[in-house]
């Protein structure tokens, strides 16, 4: 294949950008709260709930790391209210973005995007709302200090083999202490199923996985515009080696995590290559992911 196809996939991911760095402490998260779907409650104290979400997320120190601001993790916190089935009790669900810039490029590739429809919480505007380190939080702030902690680990491993180890820990640490006693929540540890249990228990577990999101990101996307025929080789054979995960289990919630995020990008970065390679990867594609056929099927 010609250097122009390498390049030319370079510039497909580039109209793929849904996220756009800025500033904050680790995080810079844009956060939403959605209540469309509420009546009878007063929206102002939906703005004070998105405020306390945004303090927490932006403003916690959540490592010992010196971050100047071109170094922030863009990410978006959405928290759909669902319903209120009593008083200042509220059932929501959770979409949760995160991006990385990508090397001597302005493309920004997507790290996370994730639904989390298991969330209930209690909530009073003139309660403190602040992250109490890993212990018993309240299950908002525990929801939203483990998806900051899960995002620095992802991002840790896309810059360094493992790199997110510590991260992903203390994400496990808040999963474990909020879930004590629950069995049917975003928290349970009891069944395996795609939620915040198993998510960070998978990480720690298939480290053949991280693997492949560091080679994905630093020896694929990260050497599109100097290496891009070496680059693209790099993300194929990453994905590839995503097949020895499917091997030892077939359902590994951080995997459907993974192309949850990668799957647009993974089927564009593919659609250059010859039919044949297309072919292979499609087949591949649609053993360890059949839950993104309905994308991939552009390349068979």
């Amino acid at each position: 294949m010609s250097r122009s196809s390498y390049i030319k996939i370079f510039l497909i991911l580039q109209s793929f950008n849904f996220l756009t760095p800025s500033i904050g402490q680790e995080l810079d998260c844009d956060v939403k709260v959605i209540t469309q779907k509420v009546t009878g409650v007063d929206h102002v104290v939906f703005k004070t709930l998105e405020q306390n979400l945004s303090d927490i997320l932006n403003a916690t120190k959540w490592t010992d790391n010196k971050n100047n601001a071109k170094e922030k993790i863009a990410c978006t916190f959405l928290l759909i209210i669902e319903g209120v089935p009593n008083e200042n009790s509220y059932q929501a669900s959770v979409q949760v973005q995160a991006s990385r810039p990508v090397f001597n490029s302005s493309y920004i590739t997507p790290l996370l995007n994730h639904k989390d429809k298991q969330i209930t919480f209690s909530y009073l505007p003139n309660e403190a709302f602040h992250y109490e380190g890993v212990g018993k939080n309240k299950e908002l702030v525990a929801v939203a200090a483990y998806y900051a902690y899960l995002i620095l680990g992802l991002d840790g491993d896309s810059f360094s083999r493992l790199g997110g180890t510590s991260y992903f820990k203390k994400a496990l640490d808040i999963s474990v202490q909020q879930g004590q006693g629950l069995s049917n929540d975003g928290w349970s540890t009891s069944e395996r199923e795609i939620n915040r249990y198993w998510m960070v228990e998978d990480l720690l577990n298939y480290k053949e996985l991280r693997e492949s999101i560091y080679n994905y990101h630093r020896e694929g996307l990260d050497k599109m515009v100097t290496e891009p025929r070496e680059a693209i080789e790099n993300m194929l054979e990453s994905i590839k080696d995503l097949a020895k995960v499917h091997q030892k289990s077939s359902d590994v919630a951080a995997m459907h995590m993974f192309f949850d995020a990668k799957a647009n990008e993974i089927t564009q970065s593919t659609l250059v290559l010859p039919p044949e390679k297309r072919k292979e990867m499609y087949d591949l594609l649609g053993t360890i992911d059949p839950g993104h056929l309905g994308i991939y099927k552009v390349l068979e």
